[in-house]
């Protein structure tokens, strides 16, 4: 056995924490995974925003601390992973996600009733539309400017300058916009369980309510909240085990929510 092993059965994490760098790389990896899976995860709730992450070590316990504390501290898997990507790579990831999201929303938002007519300039279909031409005003502002360079050296560190201040900017205007919601979000939370109350109330009465249906509503309009689609969060939730099929979740979301 591995004297890292020996130690991680030990709990003795300090000399854990000293010998990790000597490791090899697979052996690290080990390690880190070991990590990942002895250090406990909390959830954290706010509103409507929930993430679940590991517990940093004042909130792990007393005999995982030390663990807890090398995954906070981060350079075990800044060891592993290496060096982090570029700019423009890390821009052109968070772009594609943006993207993504965008385009399948517009997509759904087509194939509502109202289909066909022009979207409202304050819709969610309108706000999509005007993020992705934003996103296209950056790289078309992006050659503008790198056209000027004299060299290409120069071209590449401004079109990485530019990416990395694109996705600060982007990442503080989500931030944002979570800030903005804040105050609505108590309401949400309680409607929420109001339509779980009714939903659950209807659907006993007819005796036809499956026992995970509320959490199924639940978990998707936790997901939508969060920037998915209906028709991926009728997904997620399948695969989490919850609903017959993804199918069969939209159905039910759409009925009971009538959105």
């Amino acid at each position: 056995m591995s004297k890292w092993r020996l130690l991680f059965n030990q709990r003795r994490w300090d000399e854990i924490e000293g010998l990790w760098p000597s490791l090899s790389r697979p052996e690290q990896r080990a390690l880190f995974g070991a990590l990942l899976q002895g250090v406990p995860k909390i959830t954290v709730t706010d509103g409507m925003e929930k993430t679940e992450r590991h517990a940093r070590p004042k909130e792990a316990p007393s005999e995982r601390k030390g663990a807890a504390k090398i995954l906070a501290l981060g350079e075990l898997e800044a060891e592993i992973e290496g060096d982090p990507p570029i700019a423009s790579t890390s821009w052109a990831s968070l772009r594609t996600e943006a993207e993504t999201y965008l385009r399948e929303t517009i997509a759904e938002c087509g194939r509502k009733p109202m289909a066909g007519h022009a979207p409202g300039e304050l819709s969610q279909e309108q706000h999509c539309l005007d993020s992705l031409e934003l996103l296209a005003a950056i790289d078309r502002a992006t050659k503008l400017m790198s056209a000027e360079m004299d060299s290409d050296a120069d071209r590449e560190w401004l079109v990485e300058v530019i990416a990395e201040i694109a996705e600060y900017a982007f990442v503080a205007g989500r931030h944002m916009q979570e800030a903005w919601g804040k105050p609505f979000e108590g309401h949400a939370v309680r409607g929420i369980k109001t339509l779980q109350s009714a939903a659950e109330g209807g659907a006993k009465r007819k005796g036809k309510l499956a026992a995970d249906t509320p959490r199924v509503i639940a978990y998707m309009r936790e997901l939508i909240a969060a920037g998915h689609s209906k028709k991926r969060a009728a997904e997620l939730a399948h695969k989490k085990g919850l609903g017959k099929s993804a199918s069969s979740n939209s159905k039910l979301f759409y009925r009971l929510t009538k959105s």
